[in-house]
């Protein structure tokens, strides 16, 4: 799993290299529950992702994620130090 992406209350599970995605019937919050901390962090209310497949961080803003197939996800602003620190930077 690259990143879970909510819609409503059913998740997208987005694979690498993958044009589709799989739906879970959960909503994020449960779909994160079950994914390892140390893997995967929750950027934004719709948004989880992978660390291994995060190609970059906007230096910019500072609120945007690039993963490594070009996907481009929105950090929330209260999330932005969290997430630096889980990451190491």
């Amino acid at each position: 799993i690259m990143y879970c992406k909510a819609d409503n209350n059913l998740t997208e599970l987005h694979l690498f290299n993958e044009k589709s995605f799989v739906l879970s019937s959960d909503t994020l919050k449960k779909v994160e529950e079950e994914l390892p901390s140390d893997q995967f962090y929750r950027i934004h209310r719709s948004h989880c992702v992978n660390r291994d497949y995060i190609k970059s961080i906007n230096r910019n803003t500072g609120l945007a994620v690039e993963m490594k197939n070009g996907t481009k996800l929105e950090i929330a602003k209260d999330k932005k130090e969290d997430f630096y620190r889980w990451l190491g930077i």
